[in-house]
């Protein structure tokens, strides 16, 4: 698969915001008591980190494909017909803060989602930026229905028992470690 900087570029920070902030929404619905969300664990200042028994750090990695699958010329315009794939995973990690101890880590595969779309343009030089704004939308439309088929499968895997169990781990480390 071929894949294109351009369009993860423009529409991959924001959806990676988005992601992580339905995440910790989600964390609240199960009942966990959370604070965040932070970027990394050196954002939070020493007081955060002291009244909080864990950080869940999650790391979204994905990959957003383009491929070219055909095309055809026009008097004056050309058609291009490509596939947007999108791919990925969530590894979920819950970290004591102060020291910061990795104590319990989570790997999920998010399901993949694909579109194929055909884009009529000018021909040469002119029909690039209509390209680029054609497969910006798709992307756009394919990450909704990739954040729409992710978070079911996220939320199988957050347990507010587990969290608990978690934490009093963590509330035992603090005991043998003096910060």
């Amino acid at each position: 698969m071929q894949s294109e900087q351009w369009a993860e570029d423009n529409c991959v920070a924001e959806f990676r915001d988005g992601f992580k902030q339905n995440l910790y929404e989600m964390m609240v619905a199960k009942g966990m008591n959370t604070r965040g969300p932070f970027a990394e664990l050196g954002e939070m200042t020493y007081p955060e980190k002291k009244g909080s028994d864990l950080a869940i750090v999650p790391d979204l990695n994905f990959k957003i494909a383009f491929e070219r699958l055909g095309g055809s010329a026009g008097w004056s315009s050309v058609k291009y017909v490509f596939k947007v794939t999108v791919l990925g995973d969530l590894v979920l990690s819950a970290v004591e803060p102060l020291s910061g101890e990795k104590m319990w880590f989570k790997k999920i595969d998010l399901p993949s989602r694909s579109r194929t779309t055909t884009i009529e343009t000018a021909g040469g030089t002119e029909g690039l930026p209509a390209i680029q704004n054609a497969l910006n939308n798709e992307c756009g439309a394919l990450l909704r229905s990739f954040f729409d088929s992710a978070m079911p499968a996220v939320s199988k895997y957050l347990s507010a028992e587990e969290m608990a169990q978690l934490k009093r781990q963590s509330q035992e480390l603090r005991t043998k470690k003096v910060f």
